[in-house]
């Protein structure tokens, strides 16, 4: 294989494990609604709250960030426009998948704990 081979080889690997990242997130979402609707009918009234208010501002993010990446692949034009909204959005999901598990951490260990 030459450069070029190699190189296009190295980005098509790298495509396929941004899309299974990008996968990865429809499970988090699941896995985050699930424990946080599960534990939401379980909680004290504190809990509960907070609760709600959590899943209301998690499920709001990740809805403006699907609604902003269908507007901005519409308007992109070229490979270097492509690269850098695809690294952008892919820092913006990584950072609200943390943000979700972090949630989920809430709803299986703190959320719990409080009366």
């Amino acid at each position: 294989m030459n450069g070029k081979q190699q190189a296009r080889s190295a980005r098509w690997r790298w495509g396929q494990w941004l899309g299974l990242w990008w996968v990865s997130w429809i499970g988090i979402i699941s896995g985050f609604l699930m424990v946080g609707v599960f534990d939401f009918r379980h909680e004290s009234t504190k809990a509960s709250h907070f609760s709600l208010a959590l899943m209301t501002v998690t499920i709001g993010a990740w809805i403006v960030f699907l609604v902003a990446d269908s507007k901005v692949r519409n308007r992109i034009d070229g490979e270097k426009n492509w690269a850098a909204m695809v690294g952008l959005l892919t820092l913006t999901g990584t950072l609200l998948a943390a943000f979700t598990l972090l949630g989920i951490g809430f709803f299986v260990y703190v959320a719990p704990h409080l009366r």
